[in-house]
């Protein structure tokens, strides 16, 4: 799990650790930077026998959750294995004028959520590895601020967990949802 010490990364090892799984963090706090062509190896690395990879850290100014995203897909090429990526209903923003959403979002952020979405669409003409990506709407953490119209951060691991829970009766490539 890249981000795993606050906010979604923080909750999905939480969740998955205390169901008896084995987690994997790589955060700015154990020293792995996605920003870094070198830690983003080391991470490469130290997945290549997981089961499942969350992509959940990222950064706000450049595309390393993209790049970390097709390392670990092309380090998986053809194995049964699952990539969770963490993308954004931002991403579907591209384009939107509009001052409240650039106020929320900034310029960047939608146009890298795009990047991700975009690769992960993509990514559904080969079975394996197998991505979910996960598009939630505006989240509440410890980095936003309190607001009633923010998802709680459970709710991903409460989807996450029915979309692992199905695979051997479907597959589900992409969710977006958020309040």
């Amino acid at each position: 799990v890249t981000g795993h010490t606050s906010g979604i990364g923080a909750e999905i090892t939480r969740y998955y650790t205390e169901l008896g799984y084995e987690c994997i963090g790589f955060s700015l706090s154990n020293g792995y930077d996605i920003s870094s062509e070198i830690d983003r190896k080391r991470i490469i690395e130290q997945s290549l026998d997981c089961d499942v990879f969350v992509n959940n850290a990222s950064t706000y100014n450049d595309d390393s959750q993209l790049y970390i995203l097709e390392e670990i897909y092309r380090s998986w090429e053809k194995q049964k294995k699952i990539i969770v990526n963490l993308s954004s209903v931002a991403g579907d923003l591209v384009g939107v004028d509009n001052p409240i959403v650039r106020t929320m979002y900034g310029d960047y952020y939608p146009m890298h959520k795009e990047k991700l979405d975009k690769f992960c669409r993509i990514s559904t003409l080969n079975p394996w590895p197998w991505i979910i990506n996960i598009k939630p709407g505006r989240i509440d953490t410890s980095e936003s601020q309190d607001d009633k119209t923010r998802t709680k951060v459970n709710s991903i691991t409460k989807i996450l967990d029915f979309v692992l829970s199905s695979r051997d009766s479907f597959r589900i490539r992409s969710v977006t949802f958020g309040m």
